[in-house]
This record gives structure tokens, C-alpha cells and sequence, in this order.
């Protein structure tokens, strides 16, 4: 079930520290360049963008980050098969443990919650809206 140091191979003739350098130079520079080139794909494909509400301008600038990062996830499913390798060797399995799931969803919940700033505001407090009149 574990990973064999003897069947990783080297994609190029770069030692390990290097190569570990440019893959994590190319993540770092290439996410947020993939996702400004994606949006801008969006924003020039697609007219609700600019001129839409406030809602749907949101959803498209939100949809750059979802759509690279699901081509990221293939990309490394192809790189993987090419290594002979499965996302199993990288400890992805099944559907996870309960703690991982918790993790997850708390992140995902703050990174929703930090998000919610962009949405319109509501013309009463939330604390008041659900309080009998």
C-alpha cells in the first residue's frame, strides 16, 4: 500500500531539490495566473458579468477559481497515470475519515462565511428578521 522511493521517477533531469523548486514555483505563479485568465475568459464570454447583478457577477468571479481548480485535479489525475501512479498512493481514499471531514467543512464554512461580505446587504439585520413582530 505504500509508496516505493523506486517507483517515483523523474520527469526531468532536474536533482530533487530542484525540481521540488520549479513544481512549487509553477503552483505558486500558475494557480492565480490560471484563475486571472479563466475569469477574464469568463468576464469577455459571458454579458451578465459586467453588466449583471450584483449576485450574478458574483457567481462568474467565484466560477474561475471552481473551474481551475477542478483542472488542476485532472491535470494531477493525468500526471499521476502517467507516473503510474493513482491519487491511493497519495493517501486519497474512499471517502475519507470523519475528522478530515470536519476539517473540510470548517474550512469551506469560513471560506463561505469570508465570502459573504460581497453578497448585497439585507435592509434589517439579520438578528432582527427572524424575531416576531
Amino acid at each position: 500500500m505504500g509508496t516505493d522511493a523506486s517507483r517515483v521517477q523523474m520527469v526531468s533531469g532536474l536533482s530533487g531539490r530542484a525540481q521540488c523548486w520549479v513544481e512549487s514555483l509553477i503552483l505558486a505563479l500558475g494557480g492565480p495566473s490560471a484563475i486571472w485568465v479563466v475569469s477574464k475568459v469568463i468576464s469577455l464570454s459571458f454579458r451578465a458579468v459586467v453588466h449583471g447583478s450584483p449576485e450574478q457577477r458574483f457567481l462568474a468571479w467565484l466560477s474561475g477559481g471552481v473551474i481551475v481548480e477542478w483542472l488542476f485535479v485532472i491535470g494531477l489525475w493525468f500526471a499521476l497515470q502517467s507516473r503510474g501512479l493513482s491519487f491511493r498512493d497519495l493517501g486519497v481514499w474512499g471517502l475519507g475519515t470523519w475528522p478530515a471531514w470536519v476539517v473540510a467543512l470548517l474550512l469551506a464554512a469560513l471560506s463561505v462565511g469570508s465570502n459573504l461580505r460581497f453578497l448585497p446587504r439585507m435592509h434589517m439585520p439579520i438578528s432582527y428578521a427572524f424575531l416576531p413582530h
